[in-house]
């Protein structure tokens, strides 16, 4: 088990919003277009722990081997991780510094070889050693049924439960030395706020505050007493304000405290529905995978991706768009497949847009980046977020789903390559997606379909002066390609 100040100031960052790892993300995560100018310099520094571009051998070589494994292989191998007590960040599947070292530690503590990589043997030893630490405690995710919010809660734990004051569950131990609660009250982003500050404002003698957190949908308070520890979060949407807090003992704390990053990598404020199921006061387990109500017939999942122009009715889009996208649409209008090759295909417009200039990078991109993509629920606004490029040939990005197709850049706003197929379904953390590794597309494969047939493309005279400049040079050569059909991006407004 880490030593126990060393899991204290890793917690203190870690709950930072459910958990708070993701804290130096949103402020340059992801920006709409607007931004784009002024965001140079913030989209050169790195995005959360994945964007770090490490060189030793031995990361490198940890990387690659976890990054090989199916994501719920990975999100499991690191919430088994946070149940050791060696890792206390979220369970997103994404490889960054802490899970290099959580491995390591889990591998000094189990007499292995510290190389941050696990083989099938070690692999079984940490999910075993998990397991038995979250049966001990009874963890199960569940649906609070005062409240509506979902949650992971170690059920054996606290087994005393009753109705709160906050219109939620309470929840406790035996002895009363941890105490949860659940709260869901009306209230907009000006009552969240003051809600947080009222939280600041308490006053009692030896109470501190060690980590605090304020964001336009979500806040995180988190402290000690003399003789306790305390964690809460809420969410705002819409005209509702929703959270949990968790108070113990301090002598509980070598549990608890990992205890506490499992429940707030679980939490889930606003979930799309649960499952009502007598038996259980307040709390009721959430519908199971396979249950969710299907999509009616005929109607399949929204189907867009994001091109690139390079003619006047030339878009460069990914190739999966023959299966996602039989009967494509580019500004309201019919496009069809002209050519295809490297994965990319090449549509022609029925309607003729304004060619923006163009650069391609002539070598593979290497570090600090940007990527720049229509996101499903962004209202047909460009997003644009930073990207780290790695030597293996991929690029870690906090994409949105409905990024496919997204354009990377270089440092120098050279277009570097585009990302194919993004998959679906990107689990947000405290509201924002964690950057993740993706494959994509080179320039030299961009550039040979370019310039095919027909128009070849643009040449920029001069290089952006930062990635931010950069990336407000070409938005304008983006492009929503939507499937009416099957609901897709509503176009944006052509300026």
């Amino acid at each position: 088990m880490p030593d126990s100040r060393r899991l204290r100031a890793r917690l203190a960052i870690a709950l930072a919003g459910g958990c708070a790892i993701l804290a130096p993300l949103p402020a340059r995560a992801q920006m709409s277009a607007p931004d784009a100018d002024q965001a140079g310099q913030a989209l050169q520094a790195p995005a959360g722990e994945a964007m770090q571009a490490l060189a030793e051998p031995a990361y490198e070589a940890a990387r690659a081997a976890f990054e090989a494994l199916p994501e719920a292989n990975r999100t499991a191998i690191q919430d088994a991780l946070v149940w050791t007590g060696d890792y206390a960040s979220t369970a997103d599947g994404v490889f960054g510094r802490r899970s290099f070292e959580a491995i390591q530690a889990f591998q000094r503590r189990t007499k292995r070889p510290a190389t941050g990589v696990l083989d099938k043997a070690a692999t079984a030893t940490l999910l075993s050693a998990a397991a038995r630490a979250r049966g001990a405690a009874g963890f199960s995710v569940v649906s609070d049924q005062p409240t509506g919010i979902r949650i992971g809660l170690p059920l054996k734990l606290l087994p005393k439960r009753s109705a709160n004051t906050a219109g939620g569950t309470r929840l406790q131990s035996k002895d009363d030395r941890v105490t949860l609660d659940t709260r869901s009250q009306p209230g907009d982003a000006e009552e969240l706020r003051a809600l947080y500050e009222r939280n600041l404002a308490i006053r009692t003698p030896g109470r501190t505050i060690t980590y605090r957190l304020q964001r336009p949908d979500f806040v995180v308070i988190a402290g000690e007493t003399p003789g306790g520890r305390f964690y809460s979060r809420y969410a705002q949407q819409g005209e509702t304000i929703r959270g949990f807090s968790i108070g113990y003992d301090k002598a509980l704390s070598a549990e608890f405290d990992r205890i506490t990053v499992a429940i707030a990598n679980s939490f889930d404020a606003f979930p799309g529905s649960a499952a009502q199921v007598a038996g259980r006061p307040g709390l009721v387990p959430p519908t199971r995978p396979g249950t969710e109500p299907s999509l009616a017939p005929g109607r399949p999942p929204a189907a867009a991706v994001t091109g690139l122009a390079v003619g006047a009715r030339r878009v460069v889009v990914p190739a999966s768009i023959r299966e996602t996208c039989p009967a494509p649409q580019v500004d309201g209008q019919p496009a069809r497949i002209v050519s295809s090759a490297g994965g990319l295909a090449l549509l022609e417009t029925s309607a003729q847009r304004r060619t923006v200039p163009l650069s391609f990078a002539a070598n593979p991109a290497e570090g600090p980046g940007a990527v720049l993509f229509f996101a499903a629920g962004e209202g047909g606004r460009p997003v644009v977020a930073p990207a780290e490029f790695t030597a293996n040939g991929r690029l870690v990005a906090p994409l949105q789903e409905g990024a496919s197709g997204a354009v990377a850049i270089d440092r120098s706003g050279a277009v570097a390559g585009m990302v194919g197929a993004a998959p679906s379904g990107r689990r947000a953390v405290a509201g924002l997606v964690p950057p993740a590794s993706y494959p994509y597309i080179g320039a030299a494969e961009l550039r040979a379909l370019a310039g095919g047939d027909g128009e070849p493309p643009a040449t920029a005279t001069e290089a952006s002066p930062s990635i931010g400049g950069a990336a407000a040079a070409i938005l304008p050569a983006l492009v929503a390609v939507t499937c009416p059909a099957a609901g897709g991006l509503a176009p944006p407004r052509r300026p």
